[in-house]
């Protein structure tokens, strides 16, 4: 009876355990299923030898050992045999990321070597280790340092190297100069939705009469239209195609992004507002930096992430990673006002960076959550400021702010911040008013400031100096333009002492002013931007030619 009995609950048991594993796969409770790099039977002859559990400590030992005397190809090796036998282990998949991004990089000599190492670090991360482990925040934490810091950064040698690889694949895919996130976010998952639409099927159908496939061709068209025939330039072109061309090439832009870079395009819609972080620039490696990071988070759980809700958590105890996760996006955010500004030329040796103001309001916004986070942790009243914790960084950040946003031609932005700062943190400093303060923070910037206050500081000199020309006041301009080349020969001059090395380098002086020029054209009235133009004797360019930063004409002398 016994028997009848347990046979009976073996056969129930079989049918039981399909649900489980059904509710488990939809609960997220189940490991990937591992591919062929990761398969632990590959290293049978390790296995049979000594068992897994004791080869893995045997092999982690050894990789310690390799790493503490600067044996970082050997100890490579290591840590991707441990990640063959323990792909659940997050741990060694940030050491072989960190070794190849940071320890075999720097032995390399040449740019391009470099990039090859930092790209397989944050590739093993991206492409396999988070992918095997999607709830390990602590991969996602160290995928965004890497872009943070390893691309974002100055601290390595060859860092303007990484910034314009990183940048020029990015234009690549998401169309620059003139990227549509709106059309990349929006666009629908897979090419069967896509031509649902009566419209769009006719679109993409027409292109069988040329003998292309849209789907290969397509966005190869758009940036080599001199290699096809009028008849398909024609198509393309027709307005009454305009709304089909942009959900095509939106869609095509949206897989190369989710197929070559792992970033989605609907995570990607969630963050990147007005009331979230701002328009970011997937050209940046901060951008990445908060995309990972924001992922992470989301994959551990926090949910209706805002940045409200950043600072409550960051107010609370939690777990290391989380906080250090949440610290990422906050110090991208400062540094994409600062130098979020990205500009690259064929010609250039290094991109050019100045601050982008478009960030000021969010970074505000961060440290008004952080100090409403700060009274309610405390059970005091919120005063509408940063509070007394992070007091200092908002003050400090508000001058920068107005300073910056009076000196790029935004003065009434400029004006708004300075209210602010007025209202919230009142100082007799200020009693002279802001145009006496902007003086006042620039001259401070130039005598103390690194490399991005210094390039910021040129940068504006330079565009208030094209921003005179154009209304005529030569003299002002001038003297704009030389305290712009004072400022900038004097601190190449002491950085050629400091750092022979060039890392710290900004880009040459022509290729600022052929970008402040360009700024400066950008916000002038048609008026104004006709008086420079004469000014500087300037012809009308074609598109294609301004973008590429072509045909520069020096500051009248």
């Amino acid at each position: 009876m016994a028997l009848i009995l347990a046979l009976a609950l073996l056969t129930g048991s079989f049918f039981v355990i399909r649900e489980v594993n059904t509710s488990r796969q939809a609960l997220g409770l189940t490991r990937s299923a591992l591919p062929n790099q990761a398969r632990p039977d590959l290293l049978t002859n390790v296995l049979f030898s000594v068992g897994r559990a004791l080869a893995v400590d045997y092999l982690w030992i050894g990789l310690q050992k390799m790493q503490e005397n600067g044996r970082y190809f050997d100890a490579n090796q290591r840590a991707e045999w441990i990640c063959q036998l323990q792909p659940h282990f997050p741990s060694v998949w940030i050491f072989q990321a960190w070794n190849m991004s940071y320890n075999i990089s720097v032995a390399m000599n040449s740019g391009p070597d470099r990039w090859r190492w930092v790209k397989n670090g944050f590739e093993l991360l991206r492409d396999q280790g988070i992918p095997l482990n999607p709830r390990s925040l602590s991969l996602y934490q160290q995928l965004a340092w890497i872009f943070s810091h390893k691309i974002g950064q100055m601290s390595d040698d060859q860092h303007w190297y990484y910034k314009e690889q990183l940048a020029r694949e990015m234009e690549e895919i998401i169309g620059w100069p003139d990227p549509n996130y709106d059309a990349i976010c929006k666009a629908p998952d897979t090419w069967n939705e896509l031509i649902a639409d009566p419209q769009m099927a006719e679109f993409v159908e027409k292109f069988q009469e040329f003998q292309l496939d849209p789907q290969e061709k397509f966005l190869y068209l758009l940036s080599h239209r001199e290699e096809f025939v009028e008849k398909v330039l024609a198509w393309i072109d027709d307005p009454a195609n305009a709304e089909q061309r942009i959900l095509l090439e939106g869609f095509l832009r949206a897989r190369r992004l989710k197929k070559e870079w792992k970033l989605d395009p609907k995570l990607i819609a969630e963050f990147r507002t007005d009331d979230m972080f701002g328009p970011l620039d997937f050209r940046t490696p901060q951008a990445h930096a908060i995309y990972w990071a924001y992922a992470g988070l989301k994959a551990a759980g926090q949910k209706d992430i805002t940045l409200e809700s950043l600072a409550a958590a960051a107010g609370q105890t939690q777990a290391f990673e989380a906080l250090n996760t949440e610290r990422i996006i906050y110090a991208c955010l400062q540094d994409l006002f600062r130098r979020g500004h990205f500009i690259l030329t064929p010609e250039g040796i290094h991109p050019m960076i100045a601050p982008d103001i478009r960030f000021i309001p969010v970074v505000h916004r961060v440290y008004l959550a952080l100090g409403k986070e700060e009274a309610a942790q405390n059970d005091i009243p919120w005063d509408g400021t940063a509070g007394e914790t992070f007091k200092s960084g908002h003050v400090n950040f508000l001058r920068k702010a107005v300073s910056v946003a009076y000196q790029f031609g935004s003065e009434a932005l400029a004006k708004k911040y300075w209210n602010i700062m007025l209202k919230m943190y009142p100082n007799p400093e200020y009693d002279g008013g802001m145009e006496a303060f902007v003086y006042q923070y620039a001259r401070e910037d130039i005598e103390s400031g690194g490399m991005v206050d210094i390039n910021s500081t040129v940068m504006s000199y330079m565009f208030q100096a094209y921003i005179s020309y154009a209304a005529g006041d030569d003299y002002t301009a001038l003297a704009k333009e030389r305290i712009a080349k004072l400022v900038y020969n004097r601190y190449m001059k002491d950085r050629l002492l400091k750092d022979p090395t060039g890392r710290m380098n900004m880009a040459p002086l022509a290729e600022l002013q052929k970008h402040a020029q360009d700024m400066a054209l950008k916000v002038l009235p048609e008026t104004m931007q006709e008086r420079l133009r004469i000014r500087l004797n300037l012809q009308p360019q074609p598109a294609a030619q301004e973008e590429t930063g072509k045909g520069y004409i020096p500051m009248p002398r």
